[in-house]
């Protein structure tokens, strides 16, 4: 990098020359300049824990995780964000979506990946990470067609 006569190597943040406003996207979040934050990853902080902490008053619990209900990762409005406790809330919350956008009960029922909402008691234990993403009849019948191909081939 060149060097600038004048300009003072200690500069940073509003007093730098390259200084765009304090705000800058990180994978689709928004980050802004915040270096007194005590989450800040080389000053700077995702705008969406600052607006969260802002509306609740306090700074968020270690672990809490916030979702953009409409998916904008952008859209950091607080009527759009809701804290969640933790990663596996995030993932429960993910996987009722699924299941409703799919037309079930995301009370009563899981989604099959073959054939679509079945009631959870259709789901067994031994799938990857000990959930099947499959219904008992459609993983038989998978786990029947696999058994055939190896036997034949």
């Amino acid at each position: 990098m060149a060097w600038h006569p004048g300009l003072v190597r200690d500069q940073w943040g509003e007093r730098h020359h390259n200084w765009k406003g304090g705000r800058k996207l990180l994978e689709g979040y928004v980050m802004v300049y915040r270096p007194e934050h005590p989450r800040a990853s080389k000053r700077y902080v995702l705008e969406h824990r600052v607006v969260a902490e802002q509306a609740l008053g306090h700074l968020l619990p270690a672990g809490a995780v916030i979702h953009h209900i409409n998916g904008i990762k952008t859209d950091n409005r607080p009527r759009n964000l809701v804290v969640l406790a933790g990663l596996a809330e995030h993932i429960s919350l993910h996987m009722r979506l699924t299941v409703l956008r799919a037309g079930g009960n995301p009370w009563t029922q899981r989604l099959c990946t073959e054939c679509g909402p079945q009631d959870r008691s259709a789901f067994s234990r031994n799938g990857p990470k000990g959930v099947s993403c499959r219904c008992r009849p459609c993983r038989r019948r998978v786990d029947r067609e696999r058994y055939a191909l190896k036997a034949a081939g």
